[in-house]
């Protein structure tokens, strides 16, 4: 599947490589930059992950069990990043 001609695969590697590295500058000095951040990735995982699917179950008629597996991640992720925002 692809999103303007770049594929969906690739944009969830560019995501995940995104959070990685805000997970590691989370443990250095720029952590409260960091956290922002985290936050707004949890944010846009949380759109992609709703999305995907209702493309998968009402336009592709499919599902790909890799997509549902990120889709889970980023709603765990996403679960995190609230109960980090509200433990502030």
């Amino acid at each position: 599947a692809y999103l303007f001609s770049v594929p969906l695969s690739l944009l969830r590697v560019i995501f995940y490589s995104i959070v990685l590295a805000i997970g590691i500058a989370m443990l250095t000095r720029h952590a409260a930059l960091a956290q922002k951040c985290f936050y707004a990735a949890a944010v846009v995982g949380i759109l992609l992950s709703l999305c995907v699917p209702c493309i998968q179950a009402f336009l592709i008629g499919a599902w790909c069990i890799y997509c549902v597996v990120s889709a889970t991640i980023c709603v765990i992720f996403a679960a995190v990043a609230l109960w980090m925002w509200r433990s502030v």
